[in-house]
Order: C-alpha cells, then structure tokens, then sequence
C-alpha cells in the first residue's frame, strides 16, 4: 500500500497515455500495411489527446489545492500487469486493436483500485468520473475499431 498525491496518480496517467503515444508511433513507421499505418496513426493521436486533456486539467488553477490531496492505501502504479500483444514489424491490424483494448483495460483496473481507495467528496468524485470517461471511451473505442474492420 502506498501514499501519493492526486496530483502524482495524474501525472502517472498522463505518462501512461504518453508511452502509449509513443510505442503507437513507433510501430506505424514499422507498419507495412497502409490500413494498419492509419490504426496506429489514429491511436497515437488518441493518446496524445487524453495526455494533453490531463495536463490541461493539472495545470487549471482551480485544480490547484486538489491535485495536492493525497490518496492512501493505494496500490502500487506501476504494480498493475499489462498484457500486451505483439508488437514490432509483424504486428497486424488484429494486434493493435488488442493493444488499444489492454491500454484501456489497464487504465479502468487502475482506474477501479484509486476509487476503491479514496477519500474526500471532490477527489473521489474526479476519479469517479475519469473511471466513467475511461469506461465510456473503451466503448467508443471498440464501436469505432468495430467501423474500422469495414473499410
């Protein structure tokens, strides 16, 4: 169990969405296929947006005393296991809709453990809602590369 600041559970969020930012870039310049390009292209941008929408919300002076609450008896971050696909050259479109999907799966579990553990009306609802938003988004995501099979 751990202590961290609200504050230090966004920035490992906003992290999270950044290297998931990056390794999609990376693997649409190995992409051969033009359709699977476009997927990653698609999910880095993705991510890139959630990143920006949390510092966005860090950097807010409104959200200046809340990001310094803390939050007890959390677990580890970084103790969550991610599984992932394959990823590299060989990687196909099946494989990245995966990684998107565990992406996403990672972050509602996190996501779940934090508003298990909170305290206080206004940080528990924040994270309530970013849990809301995830859980939304993961369905958005999967309507949307459900329409990407079609092209």
């Amino acid at each position: 169990m751990n202590y961290e600041r609200v504050g230090d559970v966004l920035n490992f969020i906003r992290e999270f969405h950044k290297r998931a930012e990056r390794l999609f870039e990376a693997a649409s310049e190995q992409a051969a296929q033009g359709k699977l390009r476009m997927l990653l292209e698609w999910l880095a941008e993705r991510e890139a947006r959630f990143a920006e929408a949390i510092e966005t919300f860090e950097k807010a002076p409104e959200n200046s005393v809340l990001i310094q609450e803390w939050l007890q008896y959390l677990p580890e971050l970084d103790a969550l296991e991610l599984d992932l696909p394959k990823i590299g050259a060989e990687m196909s479109v099946d494989d990245a809709m995966a990684l998107a999907i565990a992406f996403d799966n990672y972050l509602v579990r996190l996501l779940d453990a934090v508003t298990a553990t909170c305290h206080g009306r206004e940080v528990c609802e924040l994270f309530e809602q970013m849990l809301e938003q995830e859980r939304g988004e993961g369905r958005a995501l999967a309507r949307n590369l459900a329409e990407f099979q079609d092209i």
